[in-house]
């Protein structure tokens, strides 16, 4: 599996939506940001990540302490699930300090929509 870059991401998130809109398929992106991050930590949540993520879904850096995923087929009930098992990973298993957001695709939503609303959640 592979982390790619935000324009990579940012390039998939466009087709997510041009897919939702045209098909209806649900869609959610999740944020992972990593709080005083040392190069030990930032190594370990990688590697935590990129064991627990499914190889249907993308996950990318948008600068060197945050991750995101596009869930595609995921609404965002699952999409907190899935956040859920990733936090109890990286945070009671690891001690790693994070915080995260979810959120889902809504009909209206374009890419800025979404990483707006997403990174507002996170902070």
């Amino acid at each position: 599996m592979k982390i790619y870059d935000e324009g990579i991401f940012l390039s998939h998130l466009d087709i997510e939506i041009a897919k939702s809109n045209r098909f209806g398929y649900p869609f959610s992106v999740l944020a992972i940001k990593a709080i005083n991050p040392q190069s030990q930590t930032l190594a370990l949540l990688n590697s935590i990540l990129l064991a627990n993520y499914r190889s249907t879904d993308l996950l990318a850096h948008i600068d060197v302490y945050t991750y995101v995923f596009l869930l595609n087929g995921t609404v965002e009930e699952d999409a907190q699930k899935y956040l859920s098992r990733l936090i109890n990973k990286a945070v009671s298993e690891n001690e790693i300090p994070i915080v995260a957001a979810v959120t889902s695709f809504q009909e209206t939503d374009d890419k800025k929509v979404i990483m707006d609303r997403l990174i507002k959640k996170l902070h």
